[in-house]
């Protein structure tokens, strides 16, 4: 069950960073967002008075009200404009027969839009949607793997037998799992196209819900001149959400007896509310949608782009030596690469200088790697003898075993 303490482990952020800021606004700020939305509308509907009828035999009015709740309709003219000046129809204490109306309003059709009776619950689980990727790689995915790894290197004030212990563990582990974090990296690559397609994916899902208004609302508001609401022009906000509505209440025996019914006249203040959540909805799903469609961009970029990634690692390995970081760049995968940068966005600059140099030493064995790797006379197949060495692995069967698009190993940690 969810608990006070959840909610606070929800909004303190994370010490441990697994994924990235655009990450944060989906599952975060955006889940918050929709949350508070769906409480603030779930109690003007359950807590105030969203919607108010009127019917000559006041006596039944609390009875009109709930009713109507469920029955209201409005009419709509065929370009879409809502019959909004109800006066006109002198339906106080007046009995009308379906689809007979006065000269002004013959045009009109009924349209029931009660899809205001479930923004709360339509928002609440669109919040869910938005943290579904997060869920995903989090739980299924990255099962606390960089935590692992990283824990104990925060901070450079670190006890030298603990970092020593670590830095073991850690070279172990990439040593071990080297060319194996491919799949890893996928996994995450998979979860930020999740979070654009969900964006995407909500904002047709709104614009189903609320009868195809959605899409156009935005626009229509910023485009809408007010010296040209006369006549037909309705501002777009009372197009979409009409703050007045009729409601056929009827009345009759039980045995049967022809049945009579009245024409209520509704106000909906609710739909003030409405209105301008959604006007904010639209402008902060198309904003969202862009950003993270940007971000999918820049990951391609980086993908493609070796040097992305070098200038990425000297940003946040400021500390470490050029020719180690090069080493993981232009020689590591880019599963590997993922998984050392998502390390040394969880570790002090100086920490990691120090281990990466460790692992440099162990995983390359001096300078023979390093002059293979910076471009000297030593050749491919000289380095994977130095790897084959170093690893553990038959000299044989090294062109077998290094294999760099194996899959994802599970991580390896050695026993302390």
């Amino acid at each position: 069950m969810f608990s006070v303490a959840d909610l606070k482990s929800f909004l303190k952020i994370g010490r441990i960073s697994i994924d990235n800021w655009v990450f944060v606004l989906h599952y975060k700020l955006t889940v918050i967002i929709l949350i508070v939305l769906s409480i603030l509308v779930g109690s003007s509907q359950y807590f105030g008075d969203p919607i108010d009828c009127t019917i000559p035999p006041t006596e039944i009015s609390n009875y009109v009200d709930s009713y109507c709740w469920f029955n209201a309709y409005t009419l709509v003219d065929e370009n879409g404009n809502v019959f909004t000046q109800v006066k006109k129809l002198e339906l106080h204490n007046r009995k009308i027969s379906s689809g007979q109306y006065s000269t002004d309003i013959k045009h009109y059709k009924e349209v029931k839009q009660n899809f205001y009776q479930w923004i709360g619950m339509v928002l609440l689980i669109q919040a869910g949607f938005f943290y579904a990727p997060r869920f995903i790689w989090k739980t299924l995915f990255e099962e606390g793997r960089v935590k692992e790894l990283v824990r104990g290197l925060e901070s450079h004030i670190t006890e030298d037998s603990e970092f020593e212990k670590r830095q073991e563990k850690i070279i172990e582990y990439i040593k071990n799992n080297k060319g194996h974090h491919l799949f890893y990296a996928l996994k995450f690559f998979f979860c930020e196209v999740l979070n654009f397609v969900n964006v995407i994916a909500q904002i047709i899902l709104t614009d189903w819900f609320l009868g195809h208004a959605f899409l156009k609302y935005g626009l229509q508001w910023l485009w809408y001149d007010s010296s040209d609401d006369v006549g037909e022009v309705f501002h777009p906000s009372h197009r979409y959400f009409p703050k007045e509505a009729l409601c056929r209440v009827y009345f009759g025996s039980p045995t049967g007896a022809e049945s009579n019914f009245y024409s209520a006249r509704c106000i909906l203040p609710i739909q003030i509310f409405n209105e301008k959540i959604y006007l904010f909805l639209w402008f902060y799903f198309i904003i969202l949608a862009a950003i993270t469609g940007c971000m999918l961009v820049y990951r391609v970029i980086v993908l493609l782009f070796p040097g992305v990634r070098y200038y990425l690692f000297c940003k946040k390995a400021w500390a470490t030596d050029e020719k180690i970081l090069r080493t993981v760049v232009y020689d590591f995968d880019i599963g590997d690469w993922f998984i050392i940068y998502q390390m040394v966005k969880n570790t002090d600059p100086f920490v990691f200088a120090k281990l990466m140099k460790r692992v440099h030493e162990k995983l390359v064995s001096g300078s023979r790697a390093f002059s293979a790797i910076g471009g000297g006379e030593e050749s491919h197949d000289q380095l994977l003898d130095v790897y084959a060495t170093n690893a553990n692995y038959d000299i044989d069967e090294k062109h077998e075993k290094l294999n760099l698009n194996q899959g994802l190993a599970r991580p390896y940690f050695p026993n302390n």
